[in-house]
C-alpha cells in the first residue's frame, strides 16, 4: 500500500487482488477485496463552553449541541467528570440535564463528549456549563413588628422605624431605605 513519510497507509479506497497458491503450485481463482481506509477522527466545531442556564431549569433544556465534521455519532464518556448529570442524542448531539441544576449545591459542571465517524474514529471534547442563582427564598424580616412611639410635629427626616431583612438565598442582597 502508498504510504506517507512516517510509514502509516493513506487513507482512501483500495483494492486488493489476492491468488492462493499451495505447495503443489495449484493456484485458486484471484479474489478481490475492496475496502476504504479512515484514519481520520471527527473534528469538533462546536464550543467549549455550554450556554450557561438558571438553577430549577427543567431537564428538556438544551443546555449544549455538540457539532464534529465527519461525526455520525455522539456519545457521553462514562465516568467522566459530571456526565452521569446529562443525557445526549447520539444523532444530534443535543445535551440536556438529567435534572434541574441547584446552584446552592453546585455552581457549575463539566462533561465530556465523544464523536465518532463509521470508521470507528473517536475524538472527545470537554465541556462546562456554568449554574446561574436564582433568588428563591423571600427575605425575612428580623426587625420589630411595631414602631416606637413618636411625639407630633418631629422634625421630617427624623427616622422612626429601621427595618432589618435577610435573603439567605441571594448572593448579593439589596438595601432599601426609605421613610
Amino acid at each position: 500500500f502508498p504510504s506517507h513519510d512516517n510509514g502509516q497507509c493513506m487513507e482512501g479506497d483500495w483494492s486488493v487482488t489476492s491468488t492462493l497458491t499451495d505447495a503443489a503450485k495449484n493456484a485458486s481463482k484471484p479474489t478481490t477485496s475492496s475496502f476504504t481506509l479512515d484514519a481520520t477522527a471527527p473534528v469538533f466545531t462546536s464550543a467549549e463552553a455550554a450556554t450557561a442556564v438558571s438553577e430549577n431549569s427543567p431537564t428538556s433544556t438544551t443546555i449544549y449541541t455538540a457539532v464534529a465534521t465527519g461525526a455520525t455519532a455522539y456519545n457521553l464518556k462514562a465516568g467522566a467528570l459530571d456526565s452521569d448529570q446529562f443525557v445526549i442524542d447520539s444523532t444530534t448531539g443535543v445535551v440536556k440535564l438529567k435534572a434541574s441544576p441547584d446552584f446552592e449545591t453546585k455552581h457549575n459542571y463539566s462533561f465530556t463528549v465523544l464523536a465518532s465517524d463509521a470508521a470507528g474514529n473517536v475524538t472527545e471534547k470537554t465541556v462546562t456549563l456554568a449554574i446561574n442563582n436564582v433568588d428563591e427564598v423571600a427575605p425575612t424580616f428580623n426587625s420589630s413588628t411595631v414602631a416606637a412611639a413618636v411625639n407630633e410635629n418631629i422634625p421630617i427626616g427624623t427616622i422612626i422605624y429601621t427595618a432589618v431583612a435577610t435573603d439567605v438565598d441571594f448572593v448579593a442582597p439589596a438595601i432599601v431605605t426609605g421613610k
